[in-house]
Order: structure tokens, then C-alpha cells, then sequence
């Protein structure tokens, strides 16, 4: 979340009013869908975008491309500010850890990529490669799970997709 805000004051207070605006609204059917990583149709979008986007939302879709530019999916930025379900983030790797006979510092590792997708919705791939990931190990992910890494690559990418209309 904190990416998105910079030092352009009108910015941060649109990313504000945003956020109090999606939380107030965090019983909407699609909201509850990003937040419980279910996939969204073009559908669920559209009623995302009325009730964000449209009137009595937080502006136009030219406002929202002015203030977070047009690669950040509207259901994403959602996703940021919701976080996703801690039950929802544990299922997503429930299956590979089921299968996996994992160490104590491998089921940490999963268990740190679980705590971001819930406090921040989403993950880029490429941060398994970062701190604090590779504070665990120098490789990251690769060096933790090297057998599993793909999987795990390929999880966090399923969730992210989640948050994008089919």
C-alpha cells in the first residue's frame, strides 16, 4: 500500500478517501470475492467500477488513471487497501503444503508470503527474491524451497490473477 502513496499531497488524500471509501463499502459482493481470492468476472468489475468509479464513487475512470496510472488494475488497488483473507491466503498454498514435506524454516518461509497477500493483497513474484525473503535465505525462495519454488512462484501468481477480471 504504501508504494501507491507518494509526496503529492493530492494524491495521498485521494488514496485516502479511497481507502475509507472501499472499506465502507467491504460488504459489496466483489469486494468480498477480491478479499476471499475468488475469482472475478468482467461482470464483478463492472459493479466494482460503478459503485468506485461511478457517481457518488471516489471520480472518473480519468480520474483514477490520472492518480494510479492505467497498469494498476482497479481491482488490485482494491485488493491493497482489503488485503486478502488470512483462511482464503492459507488455502492457496493449502494444497502444496499438504503435499510437501516441509522443514520448520520451509513452512515459515510459506507462512511469510501468507502474512504479505494478507496485509497487502497482492504479491509481485520477483519479491520472493527480496527482504525480507531472502533475509531467510540469500536465494530467496530458490534457496528455501528450491524443489518447490515454482510452485510457489505459481501460487502467489494464481492469487494475483484473482484480482483481475477473467
Amino acid at each position: 500500500m504504501v508504494g501507491l502513496i507518494t509526496k503529492d499531497p493530492q494524491l495521498q488524500n485521494c488514496h485516502l478517501k479511497l481507502q475509507k471509501f472501499i472499506r465502507e463499502h467491504e460488504a459489496h459482493a466483489t469486494i468480498q470475492r477480491l478479499r476471499n481470492n475468488e475469482p472475478i468476472t468482467a461482470t464483478d468489475m463492472a459493479a466494482l467500477e460503478s459503485i468506485v468509479l461511478g457517481e457518488g464513487g471516489q471520480g472518473s475512470r480519468e480520474d483514477y488513471e490520472a492518480n494510479y496510472g492505467t497498469d494498476k488494475p482497479l481491482g488490485e488497488l482494491v485488493r491493497s487497501i482489503t488485503g486478502l483473507d488470512q483462511g482464503a491466503a492459507k488455502t492457496a498454498f493449502a494444497e502444496f503444503l499438504e503435499k510437501a514435506p516441509l522443514s520448520a524454516d520451509q513452512i515459515n518461509f510459506v507462512e511469510m508470503i501468507v502474512d504479505h497477500l494478507v496485509e497487502n493483497g497482492v504479491m509481485d513474484p520477483a519479491r520472493l527474491f527480496e527482504p525480507p525473503f531472502s533475509d531467510v535465505h540469500p536465494e530467496g525462495v530458490i534457496g528455501v524451497l528450491p524443489e518447490y519454488a515454482e510452485a510457489i512462484v505459481a501460487a502467489v501468481e494464481r492469487v494475483n490473477a484473482n484480482a483481475v477480471a477473467a
